[in-house]
């Protein structure tokens, strides 16, 4: 199998678009909006055949953990009267 440029660059253009290009629509938080595009840029990427799909797993993973969309600090908790 291997690396296959075509959808790799599909799924990182469509990551990339979501990430910077796409406002976060009202009431979703960035690093929510952040991780959709992060999982829609896996599934292209899957779907597209662009790395096995063990590989693409592990590029997911590793994306969220250096980009930080999951961490509890940058999550501010809407605050109720």
């Amino acid at each position: 199998m291997g690396f296959k440029p075509i959808p790799a660059a599909v799924a990182l253009v469509l990551t990339l678009l979501i990430w910077f290009v796409i406002p976060v629509p009202q009431g979703v938080s960035p690093d929510a909006w952040h991780l959709l595009a992060l999982f829609v840029g896996i599934i292209a990427g899957i779907i597209g055949k662009a790395m096995p799909i063990g590989a693409m797993a592990i590029l997911g993973i590793t994306l969220v953990a250096l980009t930080g969309v999951t961490n509890e600090k940058a999550a501010e908790q809407p605050k109720t009267l």
